[in-house]
């Protein structure tokens, strides 16, 4: 991964990151809207979620169940919000990065 001044996501907080693999991770967001706030992002900069490759959108997803396994263990949700925001008419606010 390419570090980048402009970048958010390029200077994470290790102890925010709770999971990675080869093309994602997922870390705490740092304003959650609700207890277990999770991102997954890909770690290769891109302009939105239709932009990954098949590879990142299977990696994002394993971070994805890996992720619901751990909130199911420590927080016992009732529930679960998954989505993206693409462009900033939707809620984007970070370009180049995509959140999931």
């Amino acid at each position: 991964m390419r570090l980048e001044r402009w970048c958010p996501f390029c200077t994470l907080s290790t102890d925010r990151i709770i999971d990675q693999n080869e093309l994602a991770l997922a870390f705490f967001d740092r304003s959650p809207v609700a207890p277990g706030h999770l991102l997954v992002i890909p770690k290769r900069h891109c302009h939105d979620f239709f932009a990954l490759t098949p590879e990142e959108l299977t990696a994002i997803q394993d971070l994805l169940q890996r992720g619901k396994a751990w909130l199911e263990q420590t927080s016992h949700p009732d529930g679960y919000n998954v989505g993206f925001n693409v462009n900033a008419a939707s809620g984007q606010s970070v370009c180049m990065r995509i959140a999931i």
